[in-house]
């Protein structure tokens, strides 16, 4: 039987804590060692990143790892894809834990429906951490209530759920056609969906697995504006990419706006109430509320603005 052979690919910044784990998940998966590779590509880190990666791909044959200057994820990633050996890449990030099938599953998948030549999951904390903080539990609302996350098999184009850096798998020779994560994106958030836009602009199928890779990133209000904020931004640069100049006043509208957009949401959302009881529902959905109020805000105002304006001169 033809086995399928994985490159995973894993950019790193500063986040040995995880990595560690990250990288103790993928190695104890029940797929044969000797038919996945895994790359690591430090970016820049100095956290102790680069003695570990000497340290683990000592004792694992299959761990490479390259480092860059601290250029984003979607430098480290093109760079992870440049080096891969093999026909499928995987990719996650440096604060996942994988199951322990994950592997297995992927090739099970493919060979399911090979002439598909994405294939993704979805990412979400772990029950205990979803019944203890807000934030992680505002994640699991996103995921299950508003994008459908979780739960069944999809099939589709862009509006397929999942399917992002931190747990889906590219053919790699599509990846190259579609040249690959744009490294122009001023902050690390918008370059999967634009990965994912151009597959589905050029007439790819993409296809949802309800397959969890558990996030382990440390869930507080502080990371939380950070990523709302990057949205933002990242969104700006996401819709020039499309054609769309920024609009200067729609942010500040809606950031006003923003108890009027709560009781809209609390409306438009309230199947979540079923899954998840009104009181958790109502947390949640003050959390929608927060982050479209900091992403807009992010659109107004950012430590990465003038980047952002060098990049769309440049393009």
């Amino acid at each position: 039987m033809n086995r399928i052979k994985f490159s995973i690919v894993i950019p790193t910044y500063n986040s040995l804590k995880t990595l560690r784990r990250t990288v103790d998940s993928i190695v104890k998966q029940d797929y044969p060692k000797n038919l996945y590779e895994i790359i690591i590509v430090d970016d820049g880190s100095n956290d102790g990143t680069a003695e570990y990666l000497k340290e683990i791909s000592r004792k694992y044959k299959n761990i490479r790892f390259f480092t860059q200057k601290n250029s984003g994820p979607a430098k480290a990633r093109n760079r992870g894809v440049r080096a891969a050996k093999y026909e499928y890449i995987v990719f996650t990030d440096a604060d996942c834990l994988v199951p322990k099938n994950w592997l297995s599953t992927y090739e099970k998948e493919i060979k399911r429906h090979p002439e598909i030549p994405i294939v993704g999951g979805f990412l979400e904390a772990s029950e205990e951490k979803i019944k203890e903080n807000n934030h992680a539990l505002f994640e699991y609302f996103k995921n299950r209530v508003i994008y459908g996350q979780g739960e069944k098999e999809y099939i589709g184009g862009f509006e397929t759920p999942g399917c992002v850096t931190n747990n889906v798998v590219y053919k790699k020779d599509v990846f190259i056609k579609l040249g690959g994560f744009n490294e122009n994106f001023p902050v690390a958030a918008g370059e999967d969906a634009d990965l994912k836009l151009r597959a589905a602009e050029a007439g790819y199928k993409m296809h949802f697995i309800p397959m969890k890779v558990t996030h382990l990133q440390e869930y507080g209000f502080k990371r939380f504006i950070k990523q709302s904020k990057d949205r933002g931004l990242g969104g700006i640069y996401y819709d020039y990419l499309k054609g769309k100049k920024p609009n200067k006043i729609r942010p500040i509208m809606i950031i006003f706006l923003t108890p009027v957009i709560f009781l809209w949401y609390l409306v438009r959302y309230r199947k979540g109430i079923k899954k998840l009881g009104f009181y958790r529902y109502l947390i949640a959905v003050v959390y929608k509320s927060l982050e479209t109020l900091f992403i807009n805000y992010g659109k107004i105002k950012h430590p990465k603005m003038k980047l952002l304006r060098e990049r769309m001169k440049a393009k």
